[in-house]
């Protein structure tokens, strides 16, 4: 077999298994039935990956190529704290929204309780965007002369939480009162919301 027809079944295989995840999460997705999707034979979809668990995994690193990385917070570094919030919350929310497929393999993850998914990837993904919130609200609040009247960690962590949420919303159900608002609105209403703590 040459190294073309390698590559494309192996290319068939991830494609499957992207889209058979994230309509059915890890549990209920068989290798046999990725097999068939990709029109290979399971033996072949073995031969390029040792089991469910690594196949899973390689498509975890690809989801993780699409989520809300150090990238885009390195370009809101320049930007003054406020517009620096909302950079954040109109972004992030963005990514969700532009990849469902990929946030719903990361939601079923969580759910199957897939090993170390959430504390390796959740966690850390999640610590370095609320501490990254965390530093421009604390800038604000020093231009504004004032104190932080609350927990600016939990603060941060319960905004993240909400754009996670609204976005599991948007994207995992069909009819929602909220999915007749613009995604610009709603980040416009959550960055009033979390920005008017002075």
């Amino acid at each position: 077999m040459d190294s073309t027809a390698t590559s494309d079944a192996r290319q068939k295989i991830l494609n499957a298994a992207v889209k058979l995840f994230s309509e059915n999460g890890y549990h209920a997705t068989t290798t046999r039935v990725i097999a068939q999707f990709a029109e290979v034979n399971e033996v072949t979809l073995f031969r390029h990956f040792k089991s469910k668990q690594q196949l899973f995994y390689e498509i975890l690193e690809l989801v993780k190529q699409v989520g809300f990385d150090t990238k885009r917070l390195a370009e809101a570094q320049g930007l003054e704290p406020e517009e620096s919030i909302r950079y954040v919350i109109d972004k992030f929310s963005e990514t969700l929204e532009e990849h469902p497929r990929e946030f719903k393999i990361m939601f079923y993850a969580i759910m199957d309780e897939v090993e170390e998914f959430e504390s390796e990837f959740i966690g850390k993904h999640q610590s370095k965007l609320v501490g990254f919130l965390e530093d421009n609200f604390i800038k604000l609040a020093k231009l504004k002369g004032k104190k932080m009247p609350i927990d600016t960690k939990l603060h941060c962590q319960m905004l993240v939480s909400t754009l996670l949420g609204l976005s599991t919303s948007r994207i995992l159900t069909r009819q929602l009162p909220i999915k007749s608002h613009k995604r610009q609105a709603i980040c416009e209403h959550v960055a009033k919301l979390f920005l008017n703590v002075f």
